[in-house]
């Protein structure tokens, strides 16, 4: 539930500031699709079932019983990272299992074998491994993401009151012409 919440105010915030930028020109098609990527760290019953024992990346988007294909603008991405760990296609070389073996990592042995498996992997985890001595450059980065966050929840508040005021405007405009 929370997931399709998520994906329906992105996609609104990004229609309210695609339709503000395009004005008189806009179109349904100048919009984006949403993917919502979703990453469990300790995923629920239904990734755990014995048919998806070893599947922990699952697709999803609307598709309709009757087969019509319509361009819809979400896509949902959940990764099921307990499933990832025990999963015999995690030991594959690829680098989605990189990625995906790095947020696993739990001790220096699971480090030491990702930098072994992909050295390229070596600076991402030393950069990593200096925030543990510098965390307030962890906190300056997060800082940053939730004021950018902030001006965004903010823009788009200020559209929604701009949408009320010009109702309300409307509305007494068609009340004086009754009136009248």
């Amino acid at each position: 539930e929370r997931m399709s919440c998520y994906s329906a105010d992105l996609l609104l915030r990004q229609y309210t500031r695609v339709k503000g930028e395009k004005g008189s020109t806009f179109t349904y098609q100048d919009l984006k699709t949403v993917y919502t990527i979703v990453m469990f760290e300790n995923s629920p019953n239904e990734c755990k079932t014995a048919d998806l024992a070893d599947i922990y990346l699952h697709h999803g988007k609307t598709a309709f019983d009757t087969g019509i294909n319509l361009r819809l603008l979400q896509e949902y991405y959940v990764v099921a990272l307990d499933v990832f760990r025990k999963s015999k296609y995690s030991k594959d070389i690829n680098e989605l299992n990189a990625w995906l073996s790095l947020l696993t990592a739990t001790t220096m042995d699971d480090f030491a074998a990702l930098i072994s498996d992909y050295p390229w992997m070596e600076t991402i985890c030393m950069d990593m491994s200096e925030y543990l001595y510098h965390p307030e450059e962890v906190v300056t980065m997060f800082s940053e993401a939730l004021r950018k966050l902030d001006e965004n929840t903010v823009n788009y508040m200020i559209d929604e009151l701009k949408k009320e005021r010009d109702d309300a405007v409307a509305a007494m405009a068609e009340k004086d012409a009754e009136i009248a």
